[in-house]
C-alpha cells in the first residue's frame, strides 16, 4: 500500500504509529461524537479496516527509541478488520470508534488491545490470544454477522458464527485481564466458552440483551481471580457458568438477571475460590442452578430477590460451601428452594427471610449436613412445607422466629434429623410436624408450637424443654399418633427418669400401658383394666396396700360377726377373724385358720370371693413388680 492511496485521516494513522502516538479524530461535540452515529460521520474521520491492517502487520517499521503502537480515537472503520491468525506484536487502542463490520480477531495473538467505548455490530475472537489485557469497557455491541469474502485473506476460514452472537471468544486467552464495564452493551450472545482468563473479569454495570436466549455463555471459563458483575449488571437472558473455575471470588451484588420461564443463572459444577456474593438488592428472575458447584468462602445471598414463582427459585442440591450461608435481611424466594444433600462446612443463615412456594416446599434440604448450626429468626416466613428429612446438624437447629404457613399437614418434615438442639419455633405451626427417627441432643418444643400434632415414632433426645407436667407430655406424644407405639413413652419417661422425676415417669409408662391394652383382645384387655384399677400396671403399688386393707376389714367385720363353725379335724383353735381373713387373702401364708373353719351358707361363698380375689391380687402385683424392676 502506497502512502499517495491514504486519505488524510489514514495518513495521519499511518505516521503517527511509528511512535505511539494518538489520532483523535473527534469534533469536540459529545452529541456528534456519540460513536452510536458514527454512520453518519463523514469521510474526515474515517479510516479502512485493510489500512490499519497493514499497519499492524508489519509495514511501518517502529521509530527508533519509541514504543510503536496503534491509537486511534473517535474513527470510523469500514470495512472488516481481518487479523485472522495474525500476530500482532504492538499494542492496539481503537477507542470510541464506529465499526462497519464485526472485526475479525480468530486465532490471532495480540500484546493489548483496547476497544473501550467503541460502536461495533459483533466481535469474533475464538481462540483469540491477549498477551496483556482486552479491555471493552464502554462498548456497545450487537448482533454478528459474518464479514463478506472481501478483504478476507486466501484461505482464511469461513466464519462459524451464527446469528444472536453479539461476540463470539471461545477458547479465548487472555493474561492480564477483561474488562466489560462502564456501560459495556450487548444485544446478542456474549461468548467465552472454555477460555483462560489471568486477572479480572470485569462485567461491571455491562448491559447484556439477548431475550429468550443466552445472554453469556462462560461455561468452562477459567478465571485466575475475581468475577465481577455489579453495580447495575444486567442480563436479559440466560447466563451460563457451567463448569467455570474462578480462583477469586464471583460478585453478583446489585445484578439484575432475567430470563423468566428459565434459568436465570445456570452454574452447576461452578467452582469459586474465594467466595460467592448476591447482595445489595440483587434481583435473578427465573432458575438460578448451582448444583454440584464448590465454593471455598461464604456464600452471600442476603437482600437478593429470587423470583421464579411456581417453579424452582434456587436448584442446589449437592452444593458444598465451605463457609457460611446468608439468606438473611430480606431476602426473599418466590419459588421452591432446593438444597437437597447440601454440605455447609459452617452454619445456615435464614433470618428475616421470605421463602414462598404456597401448594409446594418452601424449603427443601433432605440430606443436608451443616457443620455449624442453622438460624431461622427475626420473623422468618416459609409460605409452603419444609423439609429437613435425613438432615445433619452438627449446631443448632433454631427455629424460633420461623412463621410456618403451608397450608398443608406435613408442614415441617424432620424425620431421621440429626442435631445438637432443636428449637421449636414461638409461633404455632401450621401443620403437622415430623420428628419421627430424629436424634436430638435437646428439643425445646412448647405445646402450642405445634397444636397440628408431632410425629415422634423413634424419636430420640437428651433433654426435652420446658419441663412439663407429664399428662401433658403424654398428650403432646400422642396427639398424631394413629396407632400405639411404645418408643415415644419409654423415651419420654427416659427423659422424666435421667432430670429425677421419677413419679412423672411412672405416670408416662402407665400411660404407655393403658394406650397398648386398648389395642389388644377383648380378654386381654379385661385382664388389663384389672392390673389398672388394682395397681396401675405395677406403677401405682401403694393401690394393693389399699385394696388388701379393704378386703381385710371386710373379712374381718363379717366373721367377726358370724364365727364359722369348727372343721371336724380335731384341731382345737379359737377363731381369729382378723388372721382368717389373712388366711383366705393371703395363698403363700398359712396361720392354720383357714383349715380349722369351715363356714356355710352365704359366708362360704364370702370366703371363695376372697380366695379369688387373694390370688387375682397376689398375681397382679407379681407382675407389675417384676415390670417394674425390668424398667429400673
Amino acid at each position: 500500500m502506497r502512502c499517495e492511496d491514504l486519505t488524510e485521516p489514514e495518513l495521519l494513522v499511518w505516521n503517527a504509529f511509528p511512535s505511539g502516538s494518538q489520532v483523535d479524530l473527534r469534533s469536540g461535540d459529545p452529541a456528534a461524537d456519540d460513536p452510536a452515529r458514527g454512520g453518519s460521520w463523514r469521510n474526515g474521520r474515517t479510516v479502512r479496516s485493510a489500512v490499519i491492517r497493514t499497519i499492524l502487520l508489519g509495514a511501518c517499521e517502529p521509530e527508533p527509541g519509541t514504543v510503536a503502537a496503534l491509537r486511534i480515537v473517535g474513527a470510523r472503520i469500514s470495512g472488516c478488520l481481518d487479523l485472522v491468525h495474525a500476530d500482532v506484536r504492538f499494542p492496539v487502542h481503537l477507542e470510541d470508534c464506529w465499526f462497519e463490520a464485526s472485526p475479525d480477531l480468530r486465532w490471532a495473538v495480540t500484546r493489548y488491545l483496547d476497544l473501550g467505548g467503541s460502536h461495533l455490530p459483533g466481535l469474533m475472537a475464538d481462540d483469540l490470544r491477549v498477551d496483556g489485557q482486552l479491555v471493552l469497557t464502554g462498548c456497545r455491541m450487537g448482533a454478528v454477522n459474518a464479514p463478506s469474502a472481501e478483504g478476507s485473506p486466501i484461505g482464511a476460514p469461513p466464519s462459524s458464527h451464527a446469528p444472536g452472537r453479539a461476540m463470539s471468544a471461545a477458547g479465548i486467552t487472555v493474561s492480564s485481564g477483561v474488562f466489560m464495564d462502564g456501560g459495556f452493551t450487548a444485544n446478542g450472545e456474549i461468548r467465552l466458552l472454555a477460555g483462560h482468563i489471568g486477572g479480572v473479569l470485569d462485567l461491571g454495570s455491562a448491559q447484556l440483551h439477548n431475550h429468550g436466549g443466552v445472554a453469556l455463555l462462560a461455561a468452562r471459563l477459567t478465571v485466575d481471580g475475581p468475577v465481577f458483575c455489579r453495580d447495575g449488571f444486567s442480563a436479559d437472558g440466560e447466563v451460563v457458568l457451567r463448569r467455570t473455575h474462578i480462583t477469586g471470588f464471583l460478585e453478583l451484588s446489585g445484578a439484575r438477571l432475567s430470563n423468566p420461564g428459565g434459568r436465570a443463572f445456570s452454574a452447576p459444577v461452578l467452582t469459586v475460590d474465594s467466595g460467592m456474593f448476591c447482595r445489595d438488592g440483587a434481583h435473578f428472575s427465573g432458575e438460578v442452578v448451582l448444583i454440584d458447584a464448590h465454593i471455598s468462602g461464604s456464600l452471600e445471598l442476603s437482600g437478593a430477590r429470587l423470583h421464579n414463582p411456581g417453579g424452582t427459585a434456587l436448584s442446589a442440591s449437592r452444593l458444598t460451601i465451605d463457609g457460611p450461608l446468608f439468606f438473611r435481611d430480606g431476602f426473599t424466594a418466590d419459588g421452591e428452594v432446593v438444597l437437597r444433600r447440601a454440605h455447609i462446612t459452617s452454619f445456615l443463615d435464614l433470618s428475616g427471610a421470605r421463602l414462598s412456594n404456597p401448594g409446594g416446599h418452601a424449603l427443601f434440604a433432605p440430606g443436608i449436613t451443616v457443620e455449624g448450626g442453622v438460624t431461622l429468626r427475626d420473623d422468618t416466613l416459609l409460605e409452603g412445607q419444609v423439609s429437613l428429612q435425613d438432615a445433619h446438624i452438627t449446631g443448632d437447629l433454631d427455629l424460633t422466629g420461623a412463621r410456618f404457613s403451608s397450608q398443608q399437614n406435613n408442614a415441617l418434615n424432620c424425620a431421621h434429623l440429626t442435631a445438637g438442639q432443636l428449637t421449636m419455633p414461638q409461633l404455632p405451626v401450621d401443620g403437622t410436624v415430623d420428628l419421627s427417627h430424629a436424634r436430638l441432643g435437646t428439643l425445646t418444643a412448647p405445646l402450642d408450637s405445634s397444636p397440628g400434632g408431632v410425629q415422634v415414632s423413634e424419636l430420640t433426645y437428651e433433654t426435652l424443654a420446658p419441663m412439663l407436667p407429664a399428662s401433658k407430655r403424654i398428650q403432646w406424644i400422642t396427639s398424631a399418633q394413629p396407632a400405639y407405639l411404645p418408643q415415644p413413652y419409654e423415651e419420654l419417661a427416659a427423659s422424666y427418669r435421667r432430670l429425677g422425676h421419677d413419679a412423672d415417669a411412672r405416670t408416662v409408662l402407665l400411660a404407655k400401658q393403658r394406650r397398648r391394652h386398648e389395642s389388644l383382645a377383648l380378654p386381654l384387655r379385661l385382664w388389663g383394666h384389672l392390673q389398672d384399677i388394682t395397681i396401675g400396671y405395677g406403677y401405682r403399688a401403694g393401690r394393693a396396700g389399699l385394696w388388701l386393707a379393704a378386703l381385710t376389714a371386710a373379712g374381718t367385720i363379717a366373721f367377726g360377726l358370724h364365727h364359722p363353725a369348727p372343721a371336724r379335724n380335731g384341731t382345737h383353735l379359737e377363731f381369729n377373724p382378723f388372721f382368717y381373713t389373712l388366711d383366705l387373702l393371703l395363698p403363700v401364708i398359712s396361720y392354720g385358720q383357714q383349715s380349722a373353719f369351715a363356714p356355710t351358707g352365704a359366708y362360704q361363698w364370702l370366703s371363695y370371693a376372697l380366695i379369688t380375689a387373694g390370688w387375682i391380687l397376689a398375681t397382679t402385683i407379681i407382675t407389675g413388680i417384676s415390670r417394674a424392676l425390668y424398667r429400673s
